[in-house]
C-alpha cells in the first residue's frame, strides 16, 4: 500500500531489494509476520529474488511477535534452503532470540551447534543470546554451563552478561566474571549493575563493598550510586533516619546535592518512622532547598493519606508551579 500511494504521488519508486527489504524490516520490527509475508508475494510477483537480509527480516518477525514463536523462525531456514540462501551469524542472532522466552536450552545449544557446523564464528553476542534463555528460565546450572562454553571458545564477557548472571541470581558467577575483565571502563559498568543487586537484596556492607570497587576502577561515585546505597538502607531497616541522613550527608560531603528523588526516599524514610510529622519536616527541607516535588513524592504522601487535602494540594501547586504536569 505504502508503494502504490508513493506511484500515485508520482515518485518514481524503484521496486528493487533494497526497497522490498527495507519495507519488510518495518513489518518484521513490530512482529508483523503476516505483513512481511505479503511483501516478501510482492517481492516475487515483481521478480525480485529475496536474500538473506529478507530471511533474516522474517526470521525477526517471528522473535518480535506478543509471544516469539520459535518454531516459525525455525521453519525459516527450511525456505532459506530450497533457495539457496545460506544463513549468516544474523541468522542465527534471530533464532537465538526467537527462543529467549521458550526456556528450551536444548534448542538454543542446537542453534549454537548449526551456527559452527556452518563455519560462522561465534562471538559475545552469540553466547550472550544463548545465556539470555536460560536466564529466562531461571536456569543458574543451565546460565554456568554456558559461561564454561564462552572461556572455551576465547569469548569475553562484557556488563550485559554480568547483568545476565546477577538477573539468574548467580552472584558468584558474577563475581568472576568481573574479576576477569581488565578494562576498568567495562568493570566499573558491572559494577554498577553488582551494586543495583545489593540495593534490591537490601545489602548495605556489600553496597558499600562496591561503591568502594567501583573508586577503585578511576570512577567517581554519582548520584545514582549513592541512591543505591539508600535503597539498600531503606530496604534493611525502613525506619532507620539516622542511616539515611548520613548517607545523604555523605553524598553533599561528595559535592552532590539531593534531588526529588533523594527526597522521596528521605521522606518514605521519615514517614515510616515518625508518620506525619516527619514527612512534614522532609517536605520543608524539600521546599526550602528549592526542589520541586515530583509525581513520586505525591504518590508516597497520598499513599501515606498524610492530610491529602492540606500536604497534596500545597505539593500540587508547588509541581504546577515548575511547570511538572500533574497527571
Amino acid at each position: 500500500r505504502v508503494l502504490e500511494e508513493m506511484h500515485k504521488a508520482g515518485h518514481d519508486i524503484r521496486l528493487d531489494a533494497y526497497t522490498f527489504n527495507s519495507l519488510i524490516n518495518v513489518y518484521a520490527n513490530s512482529g508483523d509476520v503476516n505483513g512481511v509475508r505479503r511483501v516478501l508475494d510482492e517481492m516475487r510477483v515483481a521478480n525480485v529474488q529475496p536474500n538473506i537480509f529478507t530471511f533474516n527480516s522474517l526470521i525477526n518477525a517471528f522473535a518480535n511477535t506478543d509471544v516469539p514463536d520459535a518454531a516459525g523462525a525455525m521453519g525459516v531456514l527450511e525456505e532459506m534452503r530450497v533457495a539457496d540462501v545460506p544463513p549468516d551469524r544474523f541468522t542465527f542472532y534471530a533464532l537465538m532470540n526467537a527462543h529467549k522466552n521458550t526456556g528450551d536450552g536444548e534448542a538454543a545449544q542446537q542453534i549454537l551447534q548449526d551456527m559452527q557446523d556452518a563455519g560462522v564464528q561465534v562471538d559475545n553476542y552469540t553466547f550472550t543470546s544463548l545465556l539470555n534463555v536460560y536466564v529466562n528460565a531461571g536456569d543458574v546450572d543451565g546460565s554456568r554451563r554456558v559461561m564454561q562454553q564462552m572461556r572455551d571458545a576465547g569469548v569475553q564477557p562484557d556488563a550485559f552478561t554480568c547483568k545476565l548472571l546477577l538477573d539468574v541470581g548467580d552472584m558468584e558467577g558474577a563475581r568472576a566474571v568481573i574479576e576477569s575483565v581488565d578494562d576498568s571502563k567495562i568493570k566499573s559498568e558491572m559494577l554498577m549493575s553488582l551494586l543495583k543487586s545489593h540495593a534490591k537484596m537490601s545489602d548495605v556492607d556489600g553496597a558499600r563493598s562496591v561503591l568502594q570497587e567501583i573508586q577503585d576502577t578511576g570512577r567517581t561515585l554519582n548520584r545514582a550510586m549513592y541512591h543505591c546505597l539508600l535503597e539498600a538502607s531503606m530496604g534493611a531497616n525502613v525506619a532507620d533516619t539516622a542511616g539515611v541522613r548520613a548517607i545523604v550527608d555523605e553524598m553533599r560531603g561528595a559535592g552532590l546535592d539531593p534531588d526529588a528523588d533523594t527526597f522521596n526516599m528521605l521522606l518514605t524514610a521519615h514517614s515510616r518512622a515518625s508518620g506525619t510529622e516527619g514527612a512534614k519536616t522532609v517536605l520543608g527541607e524539600m521546599y526550602a532547598a528549592g526542589i520541586p516535588p515530583n509525581e513520586g513524592t505525591l504518590r508516597i504522601v497520598i499513599v501515606m493519606h498524610v492530610e491529602v487535602q492540606d500536604v497534596a494540594r500545597t505539593m500540587m501547586e508547588k509541581m504546577q508551579q515548575a511547570g511538572i504536569a500533574v497527571t
